[in-house]
């Protein structure tokens, strides 16, 4: 039996988990809001301007999101995007990043009143923790 080992390199590890949280953030945010409001594929597809099926490929992640329309859906959904850029914090012999976090948010930007940890989702707001 051949065992095929590949290792697609840091660049794309790190690429591929920050656009999967992406797409795992607009998933927890349509299903809350679908819980709450009852709201469908359709009504956010209509809102935009598309057909349902686009909006779920994209949320399937069948198809590229791009950040137009990221923004888009989080707007159907009434959500806020907050996204921080930071340097990354490496400790020796580490390979987990914590780019955006609670404690890392810049005291001049409003912060959620309720928070439940990094990764959570808090109505109307997205905190993303990125870990590679």
């Amino acid at each position: 039996m051949n065992l095929y080992v590949f290792d697609i390199g840091d660049r794309a590890r790190k690429v591929s988990r920050f656009i999967g949280q992406v797409r795992a953030e607009l998933r927890r945010a349509f299903a809350s809001e679908k819980a709450s409001r009852k709201i469908t594929q359709q009504q956010i597809a209509t809102m935009i301007g598309v057909n349902r099926s686009v909006i779920n490929r994209q949320l399937m992640g069948l198809e590229n999101l791009t950040l137009r329309r990221v923004a888009e859906l989080a707007w159907a959904l009434g959500w806020e995007i907050i996204f921080v850029l930071r340097k990354r914090n490496v400790q020796e012999g580490s390979s987990v990043y914590f780019l955006n976090t609670a404690s890392d948010i810049d005291k001049s930007l409003p912060l959620p009143q309720q928070t439940a940890g990094a990764g959570s989702i808090i109505k109307g707001k997205v905190d993303m923790e990125v870990a590679a």
